[in-house]
C-alpha cells in the first residue's frame, strides 16, 4: 500500500490533483495506521470544510457507524490488498458508501 502524498502526475497537462479536486465524490489517501495523508475538496467539505491532515479517517468523519457485514473496509483492503466496500452513516445523518481500493507504488502486480 502506498503511504505518501499525491504524486505529482500529469495527463495532458492537467495534475491527476487536479482532477481529483473536480470529482463530486470524497477521495481520501490513508496510511495503514488509518492516518488521513491527503484528501480532495469535497471530502474536506464533507468533514466541515477543514482539513483532516494527520486525523484518523473514522475521527475525521466524527466516528460514524458502519453498516454491513465489513467492520472495517479500510483495514480489509490492508490485510488483503483488495477492494473492500462499506456504507457509513454519520452523526449529521448521511449516508456514504466507502470503496476502499490499494494503491501499490508497482500497479503490474
Amino acid at each position: 500500500v502506498l503511504e505518501a502524498g499525491v504524486a505529482k502526475l500529469s495527463v495532458a497537462g492537467v495534475a491527476a490533483e487536479d482532477v481529483l479536486n473536480c470529482l463530486p465524490e470524497g477521495v481520501a489517501m490513508i496510511a495503514s495506521d488509518m492516518t488521513v495523508l491527503w484528501t480532495n475538496s469535497c471530502f474536506e467539505q464533507w468533514t466541515g470544510g477543514v482539513s483532516r491532515l494527520g486525523e484518523n479517517f473514522y475521527s475525521a468523519l466524527s466516528n460514524p457507524e458502519i453498516l454491513g457485514s465489513d467492520s472495517c473496509p479500510l483495514q480489509t483492503c490492508f490485510s488483503t490488498g483488495k477492494l473492500a466496500t462499506s456504507t457509513i452513516f454519520t452523526s449529521s445523518g448521511g449516508y456514504f458508501q466507502v470503496y476502499a481500493a490499494p494503491l501499490r507504488k508497482d500497479q503490474s502486480n
